[in-house]
């Protein structure tokens, strides 16, 4: 049975992981879809992200991991990577949460709570002037982690994040192979994709989970 797990950071953390709060995006003309990071480097990630909620504007709230590694972790960092959906995987636009506190013991999945980043903070930097026009794609992934007896990890920052195909141990279940997308001034939609995931909405919020039993 997955623990439900909450991060405790600091206030200061979370207002810098916040930011961007009263800006707005334009309301339309424009969509964006979370993904899980299978991209360069994936398959070395002591840590994985195979869940990642979604709540509208709020952008990303929380995270599925699953620790890979033989050894507790007490800490995590995650990265984001804007791509053109459907393009050759250039990154536009990425950025990282401060080190969060996050006790996850070996070969073991856990849902996280994070301080809100909105999608004003992730989408700003790609915008033009007052313009935002495109369908976007947004891999999340776990770039730093502590380990409890004191080392610690850091991912190499991919040059591109086209991604690669994945041999998974199970075939994919009913259900499965669409991913949250978020358009401007519509709400949420599932969209299909060539992923094992699965998409699950619930009103204004959104999680796309992988639908390997365990994690992938």
């Amino acid at each position: 049975m997955i623990r439900t797990k909450v991060i405790l950071v600091l206030l200061v953390f979370l207002a810098v992981a916040m930011g961007h709060e009263g800006e707005r995006l334009p309301s339309s003309g424009w969509t964006v879809g979370f993904r899980l990071y299978q991209a360069e480097g994936f398959d070395s990630m002591p840590v994985r992200v195979i869940g990642v909620k979604s709540e509208g504007d709020k952008g990303l709230t929380g995270v599925e991991l699953r620790n890979r590694s033989s050894k507790p972790v007490s800490s995590i960092r995650i990265g984001w990577y804007v791509s053109t959906e459907g393009g050759p995987g250039t990154i536009l636009a990425q950025g990282e949460t401060p080190l969060l506190s996050a006790s996850l013991h070996a070969d073991e999945s856990a849902q996280f709570s994070i301080p809100p980043v909105s999608l004003a903070k992730i989408l700003k930097p790609i915008m033009k002037g007052n313009t935002l026009r495109g369908d976007f794609s947004i891999q999340v992934a776990v770039t730093e982690i502590v380990y409890e007896d004191g080392p610690s990890w850091k991912f190499s920052q991919p040059a591109n994040v086209a991604q690669i195909k994945v041999h998974y141990a199970h075939a994919p279940q009913g259900g499965c192979g669409q991913v949250c997308r978020w358009i401007a001034g519509v709400g949420y939609v599932c969209e299909s994709v060539q992923q094992n995931v699965r998409c699950i909405v619930f009103g204004e919020s959104c999680i796309v989970e992988s639908c390997e039993s365990g994690g992938n």
